[in-house]
């Protein structure tokens, strides 16, 4: 009994571990590749990057299934090259943003860049940002920072309702809009119900670009469930644990009272 309690407490620990969704992104002179590194599948997985106005624009699938990525699987897309002259602070980093759900439905979105920019490290920190609902508020930087303008790369999410709505996998990402500093006033946008992040690209006075990576505030996924349930879902590794324990000091106890009492 003791060895099925220890048994059935590991497997339920091991259960808890939720496969990760992740990619290898090559970057070609027409285009670009990407493979699931992850362990589960990725449906309805789309590329966008910049085109010559700023907007976002769908890359054109030259190989490839990226209605269902399974791990290991790679798609290939073909986007045309920006004209010459195209000199904005955002487009010499290139970025190019993949957007995908999960077997759940939760939307996910993963950045990539062809020239990536540098991190915000001392002596530049990362700017001052605060939520108020569902709104993202990045306060004006200090002067010594040396911050003239951000752009904005995010996904807002509508949490639930987007549940109750026809799938829009397509749908081109916000427009990346462009926040001058010297205008002293904050930079805010909406993140949805869903309160996600962003990637802030910051153009610097001396022209280089460096990226802030601002967290979403709510697990992907959590809207879709009550409180009670992702509760039960935070202390479910804990529980498991803590069985596991249990079982195997129950063997060492039996194993040692067998031993002084032999039958």
């Amino acid at each position: 009994m003791r060895y099925l309690l220890l048994i059935w407490c590991s497997v339920w620990a091991l259960a808890v571990h939720a496969g990760t969704i992740s990619y290898a992104v090559d970057f070609l002179p027409t285009g670009f590749s990407v493979r699931n590194t992850g362990s589960q599948p990725a449906y309805a997985l789309t590329a966008w990057t910049l085109d010559a106005t700023g907007w976002w624009k769908q890359g054109r699938v030259v190989e490839g299934d990226p209605a269902t990525l399974s791990p290991g699987a790679e798609v290939r897309w073909s986007r045309p090259p920006l004209p010459p002259g195209i000199a904005t602070a955002i487009h010499q980093a290139d970025p190019l943003l993949l957007v995908f759900f999960d077997a759940a439905g939760s939307r996910f979105a993963q950045v990539a860049w062809r020239v990536p920019p540098g991190a915000m490290a001392s002596p530049l920190p990362p700017l001052p940002v605060k939520r108020e609902g569902s709104a993202l508020v990045i306060d004006v930087p200090a002067q010594a920072a040396g911050v003239v303008a951000t752009s904005a790369i995010r996904l807002a999410d509508p949490g639930v309702v987007r549940l109750t709505r026809p799938f829009a996998g397509h749908t081109p990402p916000p427009y990346p809009a462009r926040h001058v500093w010297k205008t002293g006033a904050a930079m805010r946008f909406d993140t949805g119900q869903g309160l996600r992040g962003a990637w802030l690209v910051h153009e610097l006075a001396s022209g280089e670009l460096r990226v802030q990576i601002v967290p979403d505030a709510r697990t992907t996924g959590s809207e879709q469930r009550t409180r009670w349930l992702e509760w039960a879902r935070s202390a479910f590794g804990w529980i498991a644990a803590a069985c596991a324990v249990v079982g195997a000091l129950g063997m060492v106890w039996g194993t040692v009272t067998l031993r002084r009492n032999p039958v």
